[in-house]
Parts: structure tokens; C-alpha cells; sequence
């Protein structure tokens, strides 16, 4: 592990309008390899059993 003095970390804030994700699939008509601003993946996780589940309170 390198030893780092005087390092910064940088951490910038995005909004998730700004998000932009690569197809990875042909799925729904849209070609493989497209980017899309679907951003309802952001508003989910993953439970204890895998599942996904809501992260609104």
C-alpha cells in the first residue's frame, strides 16, 4: 500500500437528472451500447433477501 501525505479527496455532488447510464442490453427496442437517463434504478436497493425494495421513507 503506498503512503500518501497531503492528499485531498474531492467529492463532487450530482444531481440524478445528470446520471446517465449505458445499455447493457438490447431490452425495449433501444440499442445495446445507448446511454439512458432512467433514473428510477437510483430510488432502489437491494433487501436481505435479494429482492429489490424501496428506498423512500
Amino acid at each position: 500500500m503506498a503512503n500518501i501525505r497531503n492528499a485531498q479527496t474531492s467529492i463532487t455532488i450530482v444531481k440524478p437528472q445528470q446520471v446517465q447510464y449505458k445499455r447493457m442490453s438490447s431490452r425495449y427496442g433501444k440499442r445495446k451500447g445507448t446511454f439512458s437517463s432512467h433514473v428510477q434504478y437510483l430510488l432502489v436497493g437491494r433487501g436481505t433477501d435479494g429482492k429489490f425494495v424501496s428506498l423512500r421513507v
